[in-house]
């Protein structure tokens, strides 16, 4: 149930509020109890409160929502100024909303309303989120949206990992994990407990690079390599606007294979329905989709690395929940094979 709580006066003089909340990481946390502060920003009197792994930060009696827009301008630099400097994780909002005019009225007489020293009368109020920075009117009836964010904590069975390490004491692994190898399945672990889902994504990838090699091209290729380099560095040594170094690199990356080709061979010897030893059902159905959903994983991944966002023309006609899925369900396939080869290994 969505629960509407009453935060402005509902009186003049014409004001207003900025109301900026600001989510801690997992890993984060203050020492101290619940409680609020105040402090000065900008010579305004300001609040901090923090509580349910949050901090909000309120400023009131600011003359009109353009100051409202300039202050939190400024409030938001700082805010990402102190968090760099201090390194404390915490998601400053980049957004400011305005209230919008609620579709319903509280009744006569609701209880949090006369509590809160509105008047006695049906009142359509407007409303702000919860989450995310806003402005509002002091001056008008705002309620706050009651949605909360959800935090999920996983929970694990001491009793059933001991049982576990217990059971695979029994038989001791034929060859050990090499730190490659468990570096991976450390990234991989973390990934799949994280709530970012684009850092998670991002992660996951990163462990299938981790886990393909680059092979050198063939003698062909890399002999027509270096008559491209030789030619480059005699038709452009004297010419300053060319960046030769740029171009013998990139000709030198040519005598291995890219790493996209890489991963996608890794994927395709693991979970190829037709090519891999041990492929896992469901995860592709045919080669084809294999290399081209692979592709597409890679490509949203170097979007994300490189550009800072993925358009509508890079993520193609697969979703990104299908794509990360995709993701996961091939790394978590490709290390639980690489272990039991470490088990089983003759």
């Amino acid at each position: 149930m969505n629960v509407m709580n009453p935060i402005s006066r509902g009186t003049p003089p014409v004001e207003f509020t900025l109301r900026v909340p600001c989510r801690l990481a997992l890993q984060f946390g203050y020492d101290e109890p619940p409680h609020s502060r105040e402090f000065f920003f900008l010579d305004k009197a300001c609040t901090a409160s923090f509580a349910d792994g949050e901090v909000v930060i309120e400023a009131r009696g600011i003359p009109d929502s353009d100051s409202a827009r300039e202050f939190f301008a400024q409030l938001q630099t700082a805010l990402a100024y102190r968090s760099l400097l201090d390194r404390h994780a915490l998601s400053f909002p980049l957004e400011l909303n305005e209230p919008a005019e609620a579709p319903f009225f509280l009744i006569e007489g609701d209880k949090r309303c006369v509590q809160h020293g509105w008047p006695m009368q049906a009142i359509k109020p407007k409303v702000v989120p919860n989450t995310g920075a806003s402005i509002y009117p002091e001056h008008d009836y705002v309620v706050l949206d009651g949605t909360s964010v959800i935090v999920p904590k996983f929970l694990g069975s001491a009793h059933e990992f001991v049982s576990g390490l217990q059971q695979d004491g029994v038989t001791p692994f034929a060859l050990t994990a090499d730190q490659d190898l468990m570096l991976a399945i450390a990234m991989y672990v973390e990934a799949t407990r994280s709530t970012s889902w684009v850092s998670s994504f991002l992660r996951v990838v990163s462990v299938l690079e981790m886990l393909a090699t680059q092979t050198a091209s063939s003698a062909r290729t890399c002999e027509a390599v270096d008559k491209l380099i030789s030619y480059a560095e005699a038709e452009y040594q004297a010419d300053s606007a060319v960046d030769l170094e740029r171009i013998r690199s990139v000709l030198q990356s040519a005598k291995r294979t890219s790493v996209t080709n890489a991963v996608r061979r890794l994927v395709l010897d693991f979970c190829g329905p037709n090519s891999a030893l041990a492929p896992k059902p469901g995860i592709f159905s045919s080669e084809e989709e294999c290399n081209r959903k692979v592709t597409a994983i890679y490509a949203v991944r170097s979007a994300y690395t490189h550009e800072g966002l993925v358009t509508a023309k890079r993520a193609g006609r697969h979703s990104f929940g299908e794509l990360s899925n995709l993701a996961f369900s091939a790394v978590r396939h490709i290390l639980l094979c690489k272990m039991d080869a470490l088990k089983f290994s003759p």
